[in-house]
């Protein structure tokens, strides 16, 4: 299993526990450096959060399960215009604190949430974070850093819960939805909502195909939502990206669309010290 987890709580023995009943996969986030991070991820009472965090992640790693079940932990970093130049300083402290070949990182641009414009008032443009995030990965792979995912991406058959028909989300009041921004976002959660196909105190169900996204290949070759996606090229491997940011009118490309070039010969030069690697053991 795997878990999304702020990691605040993630002490010793809860680590230990969540690893022997299988949770192997860990996603924690970390904003930039301490200051950058604290600035935005703090406590109900405005306490520090950083140093605790990175307390328990290094503990994690060095405990004999992490590499028994053989587990990994992802550092997310949150990219907007007010951490960004700290993220160089982020890296070298995780290598400093050697736990960077225990470790990946990954990166996701700040983006629009519930409609409340984030991308247009902290975020940066897709070219430039396109353009950061190759940098950040160069540097993760020179410092040896374990590799999160591979350099260039593969087909994509889904994009998340809205094109599964497996996947549901439940809030806490039971209704059951099949978007992670719709719960508790007014523009999606109101009276009547389409976004919610019913309750798990019902047997009622609504078919999540005659709702808004339920059909959502069929959009694409509708070019509803203003989509662009039907001729784009990168189709097969992007599958569209977030639907509910084409609902939303806004333009939902993945990063590698503006660093492609980049990521291909990344991906030669890899090929390349493997075969060296395989004829010079």
């Amino acid at each position: 299993a795997s878990i999304i987890t702020i990691g605040l709580d993630l002490k010793e023995e809860i680590f230990k526990e969540l690893t022997e009943l299988q949770t192997t996969r860990y996603q924690i986030t970390l904003d930039g450096n301490e200051g950058k991070h604290d600035n935005s991820r703090f406590t109900k009472k405005r306490g520090k959060t950083y140093k605790p965090i990175l307390k328990n992640i290094v503990t994690a790693v060095n405990h004999p399960l992490y590499e028994e079940k053989q587990c990994d932990i992802l550092i997310r970093c949150n990219i907007h215009k007010g951490n960004y130049a700290d993220i160089d300083n982020l890296i070298q402290e995780l290598y400093d604190l050697a736990i960077h070949d225990k470790i990946s990182m990954g990166f996701s641009p700040v983006h629009d949430w519930g409609n409340n414009h984030a991308d247009d008032t902290i975020g940066l443009s897709p070219e430039t974070f396109g353009a950061l995030e190759i940098e950040w990965m160069l540097k993760l792979k020179a410092l040896g850093f374990r590799q999160s995912k591979s350099i260039l991406p593969k087909r994509k058959k889904g994009t998340c819960m809205v094109t599964s028909n497996q996947a549901e989300l439940i809030d806490a009041k039971g209704r059951i939805s099949y978007c992670w921004e719709t719960p508790y976002s007014p523009d999606f959660d109101y009276e009547d909502s389409p976004f919610f196909i019913g309750s798990i105190h019902s047997k009622d169900k609504k078919d999540k195909k005659s709702l808004p996204l339920g059909n959502w290949y069929n959009d694409i070759r509708e070019e509803n939502h203003n989509t662009w996606c039907k001729g784009c090229r990168f189709l097969p491997v992007c599958g569209g990206s977030c639907q509910i940011n084409w609902y939303k009118g806004n333009q939902a490309c993945p990063s590698f669309k503006y660093n492609f070039e980049d990521r291909m010969v990344m991906e030669y030069l890899e090929d390349q010290e493997f075969d060296f690697r395989k004829t010079h053991p």
